[in-house]
């Protein structure tokens, strides 16, 4: 058969589908499948860069050049087929790809069970001589004599050989096939939703470079302020200039400098006595000490809080 016949039964296929559905969206699905076995026919098919409508060419042109029936598809060679042909493409959808070995696989399952499990049961045998007496016929041998007569008697139904059979199932067509590649594309476009809203909506990440440099700063101004009260008790509300944030900028500053063993902290009065700090190195030491450089050697080893 030549491309135009085949192209003619896929056409053919399409559009008894297409009479038959009531869904203005399934009507217009299979119109872009008619017009893309159109431009088939007609060699104008054009490469897309749409990897949905690449594999729906892919599927056509599978069904042309190896002359499939459209009503009757053997999905076990026509995956085979699409997935040599795919691990050779730059770019392969793995959603549909999938969807094809799945379809395939519950289909020789489904033939499996059917061929150990459907079973007909064994039909009843009409007995020929059923009312007779055959008592006075010689014809006939006692079955007792033959050592079979007890088993007769016991056995309600004759032994009869059963016979596996299987039932014809409704074949795969095309439009089982488009509507599996739409079921893939479907769970794609979901599955990049879910991503892009996971990437808006993410976390950032923090650059603990960024992070310890401005502890380190944070760390040498309280210092500083503290340099400033001297000798004695400081109450950690002395050392807050203005604004929620520097209030804790305050207090986290203050619990590393205690850490470092720089400060003594306490609280007098729990849970919302004032806090109160206290220098524990030698006052002249403290003096001579540069802040930056006290605090840059010693938060090196401190743990960054996130």
């Amino acid at each position: 058969m030549t491309v135009e016949t085949d192209c003619g039964q896929i056409l053919n296929h399409l559009m008894f589908q297409k009479a038959i559905i009531e869904d203005d969206e399934q009507e217009s699905r299979i119109e872009s499948y008619l017009a893309m076995v159109n431009e088939l026919q007609k060699g104008t098919l054009m490469p897309s860069d749409d990897p949905f409508e690449r594999s729906v060419a892919l599927l056509f042109e599978l069904v042309v050049q190896q002359k499939f029936n459209p009503w009757d598809i053997n999905l076990i060679e026509f995956s085979k087929m699409y997935l040599s042909r795919v691990r050779k493409a730059s770019e392969i959808n793995l959603l549909i790809a999938g969807k094809i070995v799945y379809m395939a696989w519950e289909i020789l399952k489904l033939q499996s069970e059917q061929a150990l499990a459907r079973v007909d049961r064994p039909e009843q045998v009409e007995m020929l001589f059923d009312g007779w007496n055959p008592e006075g016929f010689d014809m006939f041998v006692d079955p007792f004599e033959l050592g079979s007569g007890e088993a007769l008697l016991h056995n309600e139904e004759m032994p009869i050989a059963e016979k596996i059979r299987r039932k014809s199932d409704r074949p795969v067509t095309l439009i089982d096939l488009l509507d599996a590649f739409e079921e893939a594309k479907k769970e794609s476009d979901i599955r990049q939703e879910l991503s892009k809203f996971m990437q808006k909506y993410r976390r950032p990440d923090f650059d603990d470079k960024a992070h310890k440099e401005n502890l380190e700063d944070d760390i040498a101004m309280v210092w500083e302020r503290i340099q400033k009260y001297g000798h004695g008790p400081i109450s950690a509300a002395d050392l807050y200039t203005s604004g929620k944030e520097d209030r804790i900028t305050v207090f986290v500053s203050v619990l590393y400098l205690a850490r470092m063993g720089k400060l003594s902290i306490w609280q007098e009065s729990l849970p919302y006595g004032d806090i109160f700090v206290e220098v524990k190195v030698p006052w002249d030491i403290v003096q001579l000490e540069d802040a930056t450089t006290v605090v840059s050697t010693q938060v090196e080893n401190v743990p960054v809080v996130k």
